[in-house]
């Protein structure tokens, strides 16, 4: 019988040895492996700390401060919701820009753009809930003192200005406008139609606020009325031309314009019947203002009864005693003058009437230069002319009359 290789003590000892050598080479490799292992594990955590690093210092520059002290709880919880989206689209382009090595690349720019986006979002939320919290403000003024004109081209803005003051924000848009909800008033029981009021955002740049009552422009239209009082006969092309170029610079503005045809600070003429939506309705408004003030001509002018002259019955017109001779004087001197029957030198005396000390005392004089009288009130320093002797004692009656 065969002896079998690799039996015995000897073999079986080469066979442990051989076992043993195995493992330990086994082990060997193993531990390489681990070793190389932990140092990639050690690389990738040193990197993830580095891009975590960049991408905090990235973060650290949004700017997600607001201040919500003026608004409601609905409010609130809709503008941090949007708060938090822009703060994750930015986070988003920080971390990808924070693995581009190359600043010059135009993925790296992508996600630096993409952060300006979220950032520039996040600026113009911050001033349109500003300027809302200023809206509530001024709004709130301008309807308890009834700034606002009642004019139904105005109906929609005020309803929005108390949709602001009233109401909440009910989303954000893209672009950092506030969102608010539209609604319907119903129309009266006689059968007038409902009011609706469509869903509209706010923003700083383009929001139309409801316009005041156009108190400044009327007056100045009646202050227009009230220089025509003041003034007598017919007024000329000209006078009129001017009139409607001032009242066509006044009613320029189409929110001047509405409030003046609604409201009721003209009480010069009625305007209320103009329909705002006639194309021509501002040519009417200054048509009919135009004649309202033309018809105001002369109003405040309050005609004296006229003066008495001589010759006539009442006590009031009779001479003063010792003016007798003086008025017969320059009576016939003046008809002398007018009929050209006195050529002599005389033509240039004079008179004077009233006496040296009465403080009304008049020195006349005819001059042949201009036919008219001239006469002087000696303390006042006043030199006026008048066309005719009897024009001069109409004017002064008080000196030529009892």
């Amino acid at each position: 019988m065969a002896k079998q290789k690799g039996s015995g003590v000897v073999a079986a000892a080469l066979r442990v040895s051989e076992s043993q050598g195995q493992f330990q080479d086994q082990v060997g490799q193993f531990m390489t492996g681990y070793d190389k292992a932990m140092e990639t594990k050690n690389k990738m955590e040193a990197r993830n700390q580095e891009l975590q690093a960049k991408t905090n210092a990235y973060v650290d520059q949004f700017n997600g401060d607001i201040d919500l002290a003026d608004f409601g709880d609905e409010d609130k919880s809709v503008v941090k919701g949007q708060v938090i989206t822009y703060r994750n689209e930015f986070v988003e382009g920080a971390q990808g820009a924070a693995k581009i090595k190359d600043k010059s690349s135009t993925e790296y720019q992508m996600y630096v753009d993409k952060m300006n986006s979220a950032q520039q979002k996040m600026v113009k939320l911050r001033g349109n809930l500003q300027g809302v919290a200023n809206l509530k403000i001024e709004y709130k003024n301008g309807f308890e003192q009834r700034e606002y004109s009642n004019s139904q081209k105005n109906s929609e803005n005020l309803l929005r200005a108390n949709t602001i003051l009233e109401g909440s924000i009910s989303s954000i848009g893209e672009d950092g406008s506030l969102n608010f909800k539209g609604y319907t008033i119903p129309g009266l029981a006689n059968g007038g139609e409902d009011m609706i009021v469509e869903d509209f955002s706010y923003n700083t740049k383009n929001f139309k606020k409801p316009f005041n009552v156009a108190t400044e422009q009327a007056n100045q239209i009646l202050d227009l009325s009230a220089e025509q009082e003041t003034l007598k006969g017919e007024a000329t092309e000209n006078q009129v031309r001017v009139i409607e170029a001032n009242l066509k610079n006044i009613l320029s503005n189409k929110d001047v314009l509405y409030s003046i045809l609604s409201n009721s600070e003209l009480q010069l003429i009625p305007l209320n019947g103009i329909d705002p939506d006639d194309p021509n309705a501002e040519q009417q408004a200054i048509n009919m203002l135009t004649q309202g003030i033309l018809d105001s001509r002369g109003a405040a002018i309050i005609e004296e009864a006229p003066k008495p002259g001589r010759g006539t019955s009442t006590a009031s017109n009779v001479i003063k005693p010792g003016l007798e001779a003086t008025v017969s004087d320059m009576e016939a001197f003046e008809k002398e003058i007018l009929t050209g029957q006195f050529t002599g030198p005389r033509k240039t005396r004079s008179w004077s009437i009233g006496g040296s000390r009465n403080p009304e005392q008049l020195k006349i004089k005819y001059d042949p230069e201009i036919g008219k009288w001239k006469y002087l009130n000696a303390s006042a320093g006043e030199s006026r002319i008048a066309n005719s002797l009897k024009e001069l004692m109409m004017e002064i009656p008080n000196l030529f009359y009892k």
